[in-house]
């Protein structure tokens, strides 16, 4: 089985939870499937750090770079996802600029815009979500809070589309780092 991850979150995230979930993916496939990766020009510091990064010609910063960018790593992302090694494709975020015939599987992290309209101010990304979330083959929501918070916003969709795969993480426990008394901060 060959997986395609697209262009969307390294032009997004220098370093970010997104960008970090999928280059776990990757890592951690054990062999299980082979993997491509589309949007390699990209200031993606995991892309770098697998080998998977090109520099664009230019290295300098101008007005229209980024555009240029999601430009050149879309025609590369449609390009591979519509070639016969891909059997699946895996956005790394909602834009719905793609159409295939290929499995769409697509990870949803939360509702938040959806549920925070007021606070959140996007309603292109919902409308970018929505449709992305349609297209769809397979829905993986990181808990069952996203599950149920997506099936109750979007009631068309079934339930058996869903399913919920925690998210983990491989980063070394030492015997010293574990303290009987202790803050667990998880916010910014």
């Amino acid at each position: 089985m060959n997986v395609l991850y697209d262009h969307q979150i390294w032009l997004m995230q220098r370093f970010g939870g997104i960008s970090r979930y999928f280059i776990e993916l990757m890592k951690n496939s054990g062999g299980l499937f082979n993997y491509s990766v589309t949007g390699v020009y990209s200031s993606n510091e995991y892309l770098k750090d697998m080998g998977l990064h090109k520099d664009f010609p230019v290295s300098f910063n101008f007005k229209g770079r980024r555009r240029i960018l999601k430009r050149l790593n879309e025609g590369e992302s449609v390009k591979q996802m519509n070639g016969d090694s891909v059997d699946i494709l895996h956005p790394t975020y909602f834009s719905p600029y793609f159409n295939t015939s290929k499995k769409v599987v697509l990870t949803v992290y939360d509702m938040i815009y959806e549920l925070f309209p007021e606070m959140m101010c996007d309603g292109e990304m919902i409308n970018m979500r929505k449709e992305t979330v349609h297209k769809a083959d397979k829905i993986i929501a990181i808990s069952e809070c996203t599950k149920k918070d997506l099936l109750r916003i979007y009631p068309d969709i079934s339930p058996e589309k869903v399913e919920v795969t925690y998210l983990g993480n491989s980063f070394p426990v030492s015997e010293n780092s574990r303290k009987e008394n202790y803050i667990l901060f998880t916010g910014n």
